[in-house]
């Protein structure tokens, strides 16, 4: 006797739905931009003007696209890709949604902040190197504009102290890509020497790079303000590392009240910087810790947890000042325009 069974027409329609959603969230990961955003009301009629100013202005000048742009945006695959992507999705959507008054739009692709395009330095890089560069150049964005937001906060700057900021800012992360990309592409050919060679430090050579430029473009109680804001930063992630490594193992060994507080000490008192590179590990859920100070800590438990620690993955991470570690994770990079097109500065007459 057969079972009536319901029609397969549903699932295979799940199916395709989900590959549907899920082939274009991958495309968008791939370029590393947003394929869509939904605009209100508000924000067509804003556009829509935008639009038309710039039509009048075209036909003002009478000026064609020149040719140049037109080749070199046919070169650009990805850039192509994610406008076509971001326009299926959008005529899909707009199909689909059920509130008319809402439209959804391809989002504009972000402009780069490192553009090596041009550099010297990077025509004379092998194939591998220059790979990995664009491989990573969308942390670094996200690395270098997040630190520019930082000192801006902090400083109020004017207009003019930013952009003099800003340079200083590009062209040490400039240099702090290509050096990693160079690091990773020799890790990668093989490394047969006693130590790996070492990644640049980046945020620390953002950090060094900015305090230089306040100083020299800022007044003296500005640059006196954020190299206390600095150190009060670097304080506060001291001690959230400390405390996330401390909360990691006893997440593994169950310890008491007063086993976590002699472990505290203990990570207070042994603190090394690169621990930090390892955090994002642990933040993640696994359970790879940097190199501790075994003797002290197994001195502070007892058996059943003493056997435990010794099984925990644990080892020295050579990434240290490489963005993938504490406050620096993986980024899909920076989405918008200019930064400076985002922050308020202060007026140039009052700004010290």
């Amino acid at each position: 006797m057969r079972i009536f069974t319901p029609p397969t027409w549903p699932k295979q329609a799940l199916v395709l739905a989900m590959l549907f959603t899920a082939t274009f969230a991958l495309a968008g990961r791939a370029v590393g931009q947003d394929l869509f955003i939904v605009e209100e009301p508000v924000q067509q009629e804003a556009r829509a003007a935008d639009e038309a100013d710039e039509a009048q202005e075209e036909e003002a000048t009478g000026e064609d696209i020149p040719q140049e742009v037109i080749e070199d945006a046919a070169k650009a695959p990805e850039a192509n890709l994610a406008r076509a992507v971001g326009e299926a999705v959008a005529n899909v959507l707009n199909l689909l949604a059920p509130r008319r008054s809402v439209r959804v739009i391809p989002a504009a692709r972000a402009e780069p902040v490192l553009d090596l395009a041009d550099d010297e330095d990077f025509d004379e890089l092998d194939d591998q190197t220059k790979q990995l560069i664009k491989q990573f150049q969308p942390q670094y964005e996200h690395i270098c504009r997040e630190e520019l937001r930082f000192v801006h906060a902090v400083c109020h700057l004017k207009r003019s102290q930013f952009q003099k900021l800003e340079e200083a800012a590009r062209l040490t992360m400039r240099q702090a890509l290509i050096g990693t990309a160079e690091v990773q592409a020799q890790m990668q050919r093989g490394w047969n020497g006693p130590q790996p060679p070492k990644y640049p430090d980046v945020r620390k050579w953002l950090e060094d790079a900015l305090l230089s430029a306040v100083k020299r473009e800022c007044s003296a109680d500005q640059a006196a303000l954020y190299e206390d804001e600095l150190q009060a930063r670097r304080d506060f992630r001291r001690e959230a590392c400390i405390e996330l490594i401390a909360a990691s193992l006893d997440r593994e060994l169950v310890m008491t009240p007063r086993q976590r507080e002699q472990i505290l000490e203990v990570l207070g008192e042994a603190w090394r910087k690169d621990w930090q590179q390892s955090t994002h590990l642990l933040i993640s859920g696994n359970n790879y810790f940097p190199v501790l100070p075994d003797g002290k800590i197994q001195k502070l438990l007892n058996a059943r947890q003493s056997s435990h620690f010794n099984g925990l993955q644990k080892g020295a991470n050579h990434f240290a000042g490489h963005p993938w570690g504490i406050f620096g994770v993986p980024h899909q990079g920076h989405r918008g325009g200019p930064l400076e097109e985002e922050l308020e500065f202060a007026p140039e007459e009052d700004a010290p």
